[in-house]
């Protein structure tokens, strides 16, 4: 078989197993990994990108194995609970850093995964029959159950899953039959392969496309005006997508503001006031859950944002992290005991944590010195930002 992508082919035989060519014709390499048996390799467990090579391993089924397509070096390697069938990669040619592996399972199911993170998969949906990349977005289309679905911006599960659906349209799909599959995907026109060999065509919107355009091109305005003429909460979805990975933090206010997802932006106007890169980056990976993540950015920041730190794990109720946290730097140890005495009064609950009661008794908590304090850490992290103003 052979797999194109915009810059290079890769052809499978029995005899060369996999090769590599550029359009040229020359043969950049043969990829190969301890175990691979070519003769068991279909065509929909190979996917080719510019950059990368993902195929399903034929001893462990449960495996991909990710390679650099240029070198043919294995890069990293994901284990999947039950056995892959079918691997996709997106064909967009802006590097790894914005490269999505889309597998599905033998239950038919449909997980994404990032190459930069590769630990942590997301199920899309269930029961997909057939699936594809659009050959130049991240659009994703997969057919299931009468029903066409169109993912614009399947990365948003990375980013926060509650916004799945609304970057997600369904169409009636009844037409092409049980057990169709999906032949190609290109422009706006989606060719689809019936039981019996004919081939019918489906189209998506033409915004799509020029959405990830203006994006690319950080014409932000101009895909504000054009999600406004449209007036679809699928573009508007999208755009809170692309906005949220690429930062840009008018963009996304906006964009959530049209889908109604009121502590989104209060939490986006939050942001916009953390007067530190580190702080706003930090936040970010709180908003896509990841509170260990946004720990480390805080703490490897020059110099290191503690109290950030400490107040982060006070506002997600975890005490003892906090207090760790507290003790380990000697700072702001009143100021976690403070906190955790005001939230347990407002239950009429008394505390039960040795560890938090073992230091209750060594400080003495007052408001004013703590408030006194906060400002102060505020004001330093404010001043070095060169930035005025800040919000707790």
């Amino acid at each position: 078989f052979i797999h194109l992508s915009k810059s290079i082919f890769l052809t499978m035989d029995l005899i060369s197993s996999i090769q590599i060519y550029n359009y040229d014709g020359r043969v950049l390499c043969s990829p190969k990994f301890q175990g691979l048996r070519s003769e068991y390799l279909t065509k929909d467990m190979v996917a080719l990108s510019p950059d990368t090579i993902v195929i399903v391993d034929t001893v462990d089924n449960k495996s991909i194995q990710i390679l650099d397509s240029l070198t043919g070096r294995l890069v990293n390697k994901f284990t999947h609970s039950v056995d892959i069938t079918t691997v996709r990669i997106n064909q967009n040619s802006y590097g790894v850093l914005e490269r999505l592996i889309v597998y599905q399972d033998k239950n038919y199911d449909l997980f994404i995964l990032s190459y930069n993170n590769i630990s942590i998969s997301y199920k899309l949906s269930t029961h997909i029959e057939s699936f594809s990349f659009h050959d130049e977005t991240d659009v994703l289309i997969g057919l299931s159950d009468n029903k066409l679905f169109v993912w614009y911006t399947p990365s948003i599960v990375l980013l926060d899953k509650d916004l799945l659906p609304l970057i997600t349209s369904t169409n009636d799909a009844s037409e092409y039959g049980r057990n169709a599959q999906i032949v190609s995907y290109s422009g706006n026109r989606i060719s689809i392969r019936k039981i019996d060999g004919s081939i019918l065509y489906a189209a998506t919107s033409i915004d799509i496309p020029i959405l990830y355009d203006l994006t690319r091109n950080n014409k932000w305005d101009e895909a504000i005006r054009l999600c406004r003429h449209e007036k679809s909460n699928e573009l508007w979805g999208a755009l809170a997508s692309m906005s949220l990975n690429k930062k840009h933090l008018d963009a996304a206010e906006v964009s959530l503001c049209e889908l109604n997802e009121v502590a989104k932006v209060d939490y986006i106007q939050y942001i916009k006031t953390i007067p530190s890169e580190d702080g706003r980056s930090a936040e970010f990976a709180l908003f896509r859950r990841q509170p260990n993540e946004a720990e480390k950015i805080l703490l490897q920041a020059s110099p290191p944002l503690i109290y950030r730190a400490i107040k982060m794990y006070i506002n997600l109720f975890k005490w003892t992290k906090a207090l760790d946290l507290a003790v380990k730097y000697k700072v702001h140890i009143d100021t976690v005991i403070a906190y955790r005495q005001k939230y347990l009064q407002g239950f009429n609950k008394k505390e039960n944590n040795p560890k938090l009661l073992q230091y209750a008794s060594q400080v003495t908590i007052d408001w004013d010195t703590i408030r006194e304090n906060e400002e102060k850490e505020l004001a330093e992290e404010t001043k070095r930002s060169g930035i005025s103003g800040s919000r707790k």
